[in-house]
This record gives structure tokens, sequence and C-alpha cells, in this order.
């Protein structure tokens, strides 16, 4: 038993209204003792509960855990339990036997819940019971009458309270929030006199409050937040004298204040944020004196705001007022100290020091990171993986998180060959590691390395021995006894920081553009935070983080303690509930998991996570969720897949971090057996090398099942039936890489799922009971082969928002149901095939889907009967598509004649694109005209455009005025000659002065009659860097490109010729069987790299034109 004392200043804070229309689970509690100032006693969980006796004069709440059976309470402690939803929640107390100092409770079980409640953010949904008097609830009031704190929330069955409820005169703290279906109060709950805290939130049906709640004297906090069915307020309401805290955030329908809302005169905190309905008079907020937090949202209907806002702000916290004035660029930095800088050139100096190529022992140069989490080392790896000389020298660069030898082989050979291992052996993996690495010069990266094998070194050392001299390896680790272990040539320990240096990143995050000086308060908390953090960056950067982005006060930073944890705890504690609720979730996925932003949201909006305004959707407000979390550097971009803006890495501390603070509530199964807890509602599977897990006991009311993919193997899975029998009131189930071939029908009984995800699995159909999913928002069936088509009760998916169904090439496309149209909430539509009769669907079902965002792929435009059809599509009114892939894939050559031109020209002109778009994909098309929409300067917002296979077309169109054009791929357009600015008629007239302004990057492939590269100016071009010819074997020469960088030149039969090319760094010729010479007209100065591969008749190279 621990006792703990309040204090009352740090449980003010709890109780703040927040703008996600949440309520703190232990809202009502903190602020009883807020209010008490006393003892709080929390029992730990057992089996058993007997005896249990006050310890204290003062002692006014017990919060019970799981107990399978409680014996017996004194009454002087009966008075004060809080019943917690999901643990005691309203337990069958009907035979309950009352004794003169006890009261004996029966057996208790879960089965006995009549309300089993939802726990805020994990929700375990109840089923539904309708209310009659045999009901505990209608029996409570009779029974424990001096019940202090009653906690209903997420009974989402309740519909009212007895009336008796009244007789709980010695009530203090109410809590109703989300009771979904609570659709009014009784009047006798004006009767309940001591009451101080009434929380509704997220009471969807509650329309009306009764008049009576004018008598609630001492209440002072109402919370309605998230109540978004409330129309109005009683306006007896004004005459809660000692009201502090009135949470009106997403009332969405609330129009109006009551009058005169001035007599609140002890109201200090306002919020009415997402209410855009309400008018807000800001003469009666001038009344309110002490009123010291207002919250708005951007569409608020302010009256009179411009001229008193002055006033009226000045008495707000003045903290608040000059952190509005700081704006910090998003995402946490990448600071350069001076004291990793000699580190990196070191390292970098090492593996490319000629010792190690002319060693002949040692082949593999070795060096080790050794520093504390949070340190760096994974950044200052990240900038010497990264660099340039790196690149240009190593054939091969692998970046790995392992802590096995299955693993490390496991994972080389899937990203050497692209291919999945599957159940392969050690002894197979090891003869495809060793053929893979055969003789290239390698790169191998071992991040956060934690290996006790002291085998392991040795086995990995001789097993590189088959690289190229010149190979490296990198371990980082926090250990030096893991360093030791290693045998790596050299050590780096990465020592804390100076409190200089941290005061520098600091200035950096905070007030990069901001004069410090000017601001003397902020320069104080920079040095204190430089303090604070023990020399750690992470801990620097989410501090900083968290005077940028969160209300927090000085008060706050004083009680900042010494140390890395605590810090980072401090900055999970003050960030807004919906953060916190989303970032616990993120505890779900293992340690070094790639987070893809778009997959994360949609489960954050799937668990009921994401509160959005009037007028917005979901997924932008969870964008923004996951910016502000990655602000607060919770998110780091992951540096070893840079290339993709979309992935994403959370630091081993945040996850550590996250697990403490979801626990019974999200549980991450890693091992072959796990013992779970009952009341947990998120779980997750996380398996590698063992194929099977067994649970130790059973989970009800699960709202989250995931299966997390980290190396190889393929799950099975035994009871899928079972899944959908026993948790009925999942919300987010992912199937992805497990072994099902088909969903049980009973699917259809998943009537809370929200998201579906079924990737690469060998799924042949979906039932056609899918369709009574009716609350399906996500589903997802990526890289299924064997799926063929979806059934037409798809189409009754009225809430469904992203549907992919992409497959990589070769495979077949998966059939569109006739209906796919209805579905007008859409956004994500990978792939839209166009079917030829009347059970699947055509072009026009497209005309209503104008909320697609991302990429849609168009395919079997043959399919389109008429050019009519096509302009049905609507393409020009899908605003927030960013790219689109229109696709021919017939095979029939009649389409080829003059007739078959003409249609599918018309039809690609019909089908224009709204000038949103970024990236345009045209296959397979056959007319001989491009469309005039793609020949000006329209699409001012294209970036990239891919012209593959369009063997109808003898000229290509003219895409020089593109302003913002950055990579343009042309491949089997087989009868064009050539290539430049005159090859179409619209160019004669000069638009502006340069051609191709913006373009970077230059492919033409197969384009076996191309013969002329025609009038480029000295100003064309100007930011092309890099340009690759590929099967061009008439094309001899190169017009004058003075910004390029990287060249190539692919199987040709002379290699094209070329004038000065300044800044050319590299240059590589490959599959030029018959030249046999290689001569350049000029020096290349600035050449570094030359690969000559597949040239068989070579025999000479003009030496001199390299400058070596």
């Amino acid at each position: 038993m621990m006792l703990a004392k309040l204090g009352v200043g740090i449980e003010f804070k709890k109780v703040m209204p927040n703008v996600s229309g949440t309520c703190s689970k232990t809202t009502a509690l903190s602020f009883m003792h807020l209010l008490a100032s006393q003892e709080l006693v929390f029992l730990p969980v057992t089996d058993k509960l007997e005896g249990l006796r006050p310890g204290s004069p003062g002692l006014t709440g017990v919060v019970l855990g799981n107990y399978s059976e409680i014996l017996s309470l004194s009454s002087s402690v009966m008075r004060c339990i809080l019943l917690c939803r999901g643990i005691l929640g309203i337990i069958n107390i009907v035979n309950m036997r009352l004794k003169k100092d006890s009261l004996e409770l029966p057996a208790f079980a879960f089965d006995d819940l009549t309300y089993a409640g939802q726990n805020k953010g994990t929700g375990m949904n109840a089923h539904r019971v309708p209310a009659h008097m045999t009901d505990p609830i209608y029996l409570l009031p009779m029974f424990i009458r001096s019940l202090l704190c009653l906690d209903l929330s997420n009974c989402s069955g309740l519909t009212q309270l007895p009336a008796s409820i009244g007789n709980l005169s010695n009530l203090v703290a109410l809590n109703l929030s989300h009771c979904y279906s609570l659709h009014t109060l009784p009047a006798s709950v004006g009767r309940l006199k001591n009451l101080q805290i009434l929380v509704l939130s997220c009471c969807h049906e509650l329309r009306i409050l009764p008049v009576s709640l004018c008598e609630l004297s001492k209440l002072r906090l109402l919370d309605l937040a998230g109540c978004s069915g409330l129309q109005n307020l009683p306006a007896s309401l004004v005459n809660l004298c000692n009201l502090e805290i009135l949470n009106l955030s997403y009332c969405k329908e609330l129009k109006e204040l009551p009058q005169p809302f001035g007599n609140l005169q002890e109201l200090k905190y306002l919020n009415l944020s997402g209410s855009h309905r309400v008018d807000l008079d800001v003469e009666c907020l001038y009344t309110l004196a002490n009123l010291k937090s207002l919250t708005l949202s951007p569409l608020t209907n302010i009256q009179g705001f411009p001229g008193s806002f002055k006033d009226l702000a000045n008495r707000l916290d003045s903290l608040r007022l000059w952190k509005n004035q700081i704006h910090p660029q998003c995402g946490p930095k990448a600071v350069s100290l001076h004291s990793y800088r000699c580190y990196e050139q070191s390292i970098i100096d090492m593996l490319l020091s000629d010792e190690a190529d002319n060693s002949s022992n040692q082949i593999v140069t070795s060096a080790c990171i050794v520093g504390e989490s949070g340190m760096g080392k994974t950044e200052l790896v990240h900038r010497i993986y990264n660099n340039r000389m790196i690149l240009d020298t190593f054939d091969l660069r692998i970046w790995l998180h392992m802590c096995d030898k299955k693993r490390l082989l496991g994972k080389i050979v899937e990203l050497t060959t692209f291919a999945s291992c599957g159940d392969a052996s050690i002894s197979v993996l090891e003869e495809i590691v060793i053929e893979e690495l055969a003789s290239k010069r390698l790169l191998l990266v071992l991040d956060d390395s934690e290996i006790k094998d002291q085998y392991f070194w040795g086995y990995l050392w001789k097993l590189l021995n088959v690289c190229a001299k010149g190979s490296a390896v990198i371990v980082t680790t926090k250990s030096m006894v893991d360093a030791n272990q290693t045998g790596a040539m050299q050590t780096f320990y990465l020592s804390p920081l100076s409190k200089e240096e941290c005061f520098m990143i600091f200035k950096e995050h905070v007030l990069e553009d901001l004069v410090v000086n000017n601001y003397c308060q902020l320069e104080s908390i920079g040095w204190k935070f430089a303090e604070k953090c023990g020399g750690n960056p992470m801990c620097i950067k989410a501090l900083s983080g968290l005077l940028c982005h969160s209300e927090v006060g000085l008060s706050e930073i004083d009680m900042i303690v010494d140390g890395i944890l605590p810090a980072l705890r401090l900055c999970y504690d003050l960030l807004p509930a919906h953060l916190q609720q989303c970032f616990k979730f993120c505890s779900l996925f293992p340690k070094d998991y790639i987070f893809v932003k778009h997959h994360i949201i949609r489960l954050w909006i799937a668990e009921g996570l994401v509160f959005c305004e009037e007028g917005t959707k979901p997924e932008d407000t969870a964008l923004h969720y996951f910016d502000q979390l990655f602000c607060r550097s919770f998110f780091q971009r992951s540096p070893f897949h840079s290339d993709h803006k979309d992935s994403f890495v959370m630091h081993e501390l945040f996850h550590d971090l996250a697990h403490s603070v979801s626990k019974n509530e999200c549980f991450r199964c890693e091992e072959p057996f796990c013992s779970l807890a009952e009341n947990v509602s998120h779980l997750s599977l996380v398996l590698s090398d063992f194929k099977t897990t067994a649970l130790s006991n059973e989970v009800r009311n699960l709202q989250s099942f995931l299966v997390v993919r980290r190396c190889f193997p393929v799950v099975r899975i035994f009871t899928l039936d079972d899944i959908f029998v026993k948790h009925r009131f999942l919300r987010a189930l992912n199937l992805s890489y497990t072994d099902i071939l088909e969903l049980p029908i009973s699917i259809g009984n998943m009537k809370h799922l929200r998201l579906l995800a079924l990737n690469n699995t060998k799924i042949k159909s979906l039932p056609i009971e899918i369709g009574q999913v009716n609350s399906l928002q996500t589903l997802e069936l990526k890289d299924c082969c064997h799926l063929i088509d979806l059934p037409g009760s798809i189409s009754n998916l009225a809430k469904l928002r992203h549907l992919d169904v992409q497959k990589e090439s070769g495979n077949i496309i998966v059939g569109m149901p006739h209906g796919i149209g209805y579905l007008t909430d859409l956004q994500t539509l990978t792939m839209f095939n166009i079917g030829n009769d009347m059970l699947h669907c055509s072009i026009s079902e497209l005309n209503n889907l104008n909320g697609l965002r991302g990429h849609v792929h168009v395919t079997r435009l043959e399919n389109i009967m008429t050019a009519n059809d096509a302009r049905e599509a609507n393409m020009m009114g899908k605003h927030l598509l960013e790219a689109l892939t229109l696709e021919w894939s017939y095979q029939d050559e009649g389409m080829d004649d003059d007739m078959g031109k003409e249609i599918a020209s018309e039809i690609l002109q019909n089908l224009q694109p709204n000038s949103n778009i970024m990236e345009l994909i045209i296959r397979n098309y056959a007319g001989d005209l491009f469309p005039v929409w793609m020949q000006d300067n329209y699409l001012c917002k294209l970036t990239s455009v891919t012209l593959d296979n369009c063997h109808g077309c003898s000229e290509l169109p003219y895409l020089g005025d593109l302003p913002s054009l950055k990579s343009l791929f042309i491949q089997r357009i087989n009868v064009v000659e050539r290539f430049g600015i005159e090859t179409s008629s619209l160019a004669t007239e000069v638009k502006y002065p340069t051609r191709f302004p913006s373009l970077e990057v230059l492919n033409i492939c197969e384009m076996y009659d191309l013969q002329f590269w025609v009038s480029t100016r000295e100003e064309d071009f100007p930011r092309l860097f890099r340009l690759s010819i590929s099967r061009c074997p008439k094309l001899t020469k190169l017009p004058r490109l003075i910004s390029l960088v990287h060249v190539s030149f692919h199987y040709g039969v002379e290699l094209p010729t070329f004038s000065e090319l300044p800044s050319l760094e590299s240059l590589k010729i490959e599959g030029f069987q018959k030249i046999r010479s290689i001569s350049f007209p000029h020096q290349l100065t600035t050449l570094n790299k030359l690969e000559i591969i597949d040239c068989k008749e070579l025999l000479s190279i003009n030496a001199y034109s390299l400058s070596v």
C-alpha cells in the first residue's frame, strides 16, 4: 500500500480543459483531492481483497484494481470507493449482505459487469443493456449513499440515470464522459448539493441539460466538450456562482451562450474551440474579472474583438503572449556540434584510408561508436552514411538494427535481393549472402547493437571476408562492454555535451531568427534547460519543443528535475490529452519500427483518437497531430529511408516512455509465450524468429489487434473466426503478412471495425458480408496477388475513406464492382480498373469521387467506349489529387488503326486533370498526338512526367514551358526521331527565355529511332544534373549541357559525342559492345567516378581528357 500526497498546483493543471474534448482518466479523482487536499490510497493489483480498513482519518478515496474476489470492506472505507470503469464498473451488488461494520460483496468476475466501461483512448465498448429497475445503476443510490466519487464514463449503453441519483447527497465528483447513448439528465441531479465536478464530455446524444443544474451552487468544473448534439444551455447556468472551469469545445450545434454570461464571476478557464456556431460577444467576456484562459478556434464567430482584444489579452498569462511571437521551424534540427564533427571526419578518413585497401590481412575496417541513448549516435552515423565520398566509394550500403545471426542474414538477403526469405535455413541464407557480397565493397551499419553472443562478432568478420578490401562496419551501442566485444579497430565515445553546446541547441530550436538579448526570460530558461538535460542532445531538443509548442508556464519549467527520463516524462505530461493518447498508441510497435505517416494516422482515426473541427477532415487533423509530435521530437525522420518523406522512427528513449505510460492499455507481444492483463485494449504481435505465439489467458474487449511484421516470417492465424466472435468491438485489425486464404462470413458482425488491413496475404476473395461492416473506413489489400475481384457489396460501405488494392507490376489487376462511385467519402483509391460489363465499374463512376487524394492509377482505358464517357469522370474536379496514372492495357493490334488512334486521342483529351496535379504517368497510349493541356503551362505544379510505350506518337509533347517540372522519363516511343525544343508546333513561339527551367533528371530509354537532340541554347536546361540515355542507337550527339553532374549511357552502338561538361562528376558507360576506344573532346577536370561495364572490344581510353 502506498500513500501519496496530492499537490494542489500539479493536480490543478491536470484538470485544465483541452481542445480535444476528452477527459483525463483521473479528472474526477484528481479534482476532488485538489479540493480536499487529503490522502489517497492506491491498492496494488492482487487476486483477492479482504479486510480493508482505513489507515488514515483523512482517507477520502480508494482505487480498486483487478480483484477476482472481494471478501469484505469496512463501511468507513466503502463510503469513499471510487467505482472505476473497466475495473469494478457498476458491480452487481443486489445480493450483498450488510453487517455491523462491514459490507460483503459477492465474488467478482468480469461476467458480472452490467456496464463494462470504456477506458479513455482504449475504449472497451459495452453491450447495450436497456435500463430497468433491476439494474444495479438504479440500486446504487440505495446502498452507497455516502459515495463521494462516481465514475460511469464509457458506459456506451447507458441512456439515462435514475431519479434516485439525487439521493447521493455527499457526491463531489460525477463523471459521465463517453456515455454515447446518454440523452438527458434527471431533474433530481439538482439535489447533489455538494457536487463540485460534473464531466459530460463526448456524450453525443445529450441534447438538453435540466434547469435544476443552477442549484449546484458548489459546482466548480463543468465539462461538456464534444457534446455534438447539445443545442443550447439552460439560462439558469449563469447562476453557478462558483464555476471556475467551463469546457464547451466541439459543441458543434451550440449557437449561443446564456445571458448575462458575465454573472459567472469566478470563471477562470473557458474553452470554445471547435464550437463554430456560437456567436461570441467579447463585451460579455470583458466583465469576467477572473478569466485567465480563453481558448478559441480560427473559425469562431467573434463580435467586437479587434477593439478590446488588447485589454483582454493583458489579463492572460504573459508567458503565453511572448511564446506566440516565436515561430520555430517545424521538426527537430540535426545540430552539427563541434565535438562530434571531429569524430565524423575521423571516421570518414578511416573508412577511406588507403591502408584499408592495401592491407594483406585486414579486409574489413571497423569502428564502434559508444554513447548513452539520445547522445546522437544514429545522427552521427547518418551523416557519415550519406557523405558524398562514401556514396561514391562503396558499392553497397546496408543499415540494420539486428540482434542475432539469422536476423542479420535475413535482412541482408532481403535488402540485396528484394526477395522474402520465408523459412530458409541459416545455411541457405549464408550461401545467398556470400554470393551477393562477393567482391563488393560494403559499408554495413549495425545501429544500436545489444549483442550478447560473444561468438557473433567472429562469425561476422569471417562472413565479410568475401567482400572487397576496404569494406567497413560501423557499430553503435550504449554499452562499453558490448563495444569491447565487437573487436572494432577503433572506438569513439560520445561524451555528454557541455552546457554551452546544449544552450546552442536550444538557441537553434527556439531563437534561430531572434536576438536573445531581447528575450532575457527566454535566455534564462534556455540556460536552465542546458543545466537540467545532463548534456543529452535529445533531452534538450525535447525540452525546447516544450517551450515552443505547448501551453507550458514558468511553474512547469521549475518542476524540471535533473536527468533525462524525468525531463522526457514532463514533455509527455504537458502534451495535450489528444497527443498523449496518440503517442501511447505507438507503444504497440517495436523499437526501430519504421512509422509510415499515412498508416499511423489511419490507425489513430480508427481508434477514435482524432477530434476534428467542423469542416475539416480527420486526415488533416491527424496529420496536424503527427506534425506536432514530430516538432516536439517524439518522432524523427528515418535516417535509412531519407528518400521517403513519409517514413519516421521513434527514438528508443521516447519508445521506452511510450511503453511506460501505456501499461495495461497497450501490450506488445514479442515472445513465444505472453501473459496478458485482462483489461488490455490494444494488442500487437511482433513476430520474428518464432512462428507461433501462445497467450496465457483470454483477452476480452480488444479494440486493436495488429500483426507487426518485423522480419521475414509469414504468420499463421489458426482461429480467425474466433477473433471475430470474441472480439466484436475491434476497431482496428491488421492481419497483413499472415497465411489467411479467406475471411469468414462472421466478418459481417464486426460493426465497430474501422480499419482492416490484409496486405501481402494470399486471400482470393472477400465475402459478401464485408458490406455489412458499416463503420469500415480503411480497407488495405495491397499486394494480395491472388485477389481478382472485389464483391459488389463493397458499395454499401458508405464510410469507406481509404481503399488500397495496388499490386506490383505484372500481377492480375483487381476488378472494381459496379457501385464504387457511391463511396463519395473515398480519399484513397490506389487502383481504378475500368470494366467491360455490367458487373464492373465504368469510368463515369469517378464522377462524384472528388475527394480523392494522393495517387490514382486508372487502368484499362481501352474499355471506355466514347470520349464523352471519359469526360464524365470529371478529372478536373479532383483538386486534391497529387498523382495520376493513365494506362491502356490492351494487346489488340486493331486499336492501332486510324479510328482507334482518334478515339484514344479524344479520351486522353477528356481526361484532363486538375491543374494541381504534381505527377503524371501515361502508358500504352495509342493516339498519334498528345493533348493540348499537356503542352502549355496549364499544369503549373507538375513536377514529374513519365511517357511509356506511347507507340502511336510520332512526336513528343512540348513540355519546356512547365515551370515546376523536375523529372522527365521517356521510354519506348519508337517512331520519334527528334527531341528538344522544336519537336512540337506549340513551341514555335518563345514563351519563356529559359526552357525546362526546373528540370533536374532526364531519362530517355528504348527510343530506337531517336536521332536528334535539337535547338538547345545555353540557357536551356539550367538545372539538369542527371542524364541517362539507354538503348538509343541512332542518337550520336548531345547538346551543350553545362549543369550536368551525372551522366550514364547504356547499350548503344556508338557513344554519343558531347561538348564541354564543366560540372561532370560521374560517367557510366555500359553495354557498348562494338566500340574500341573512348576519347573525350575536352578535359573532364571535375570527374571523380568513371564506370565502364560490358564493353567487350574496348582497347583504349584517352587518359589525357580525364586529367589523370
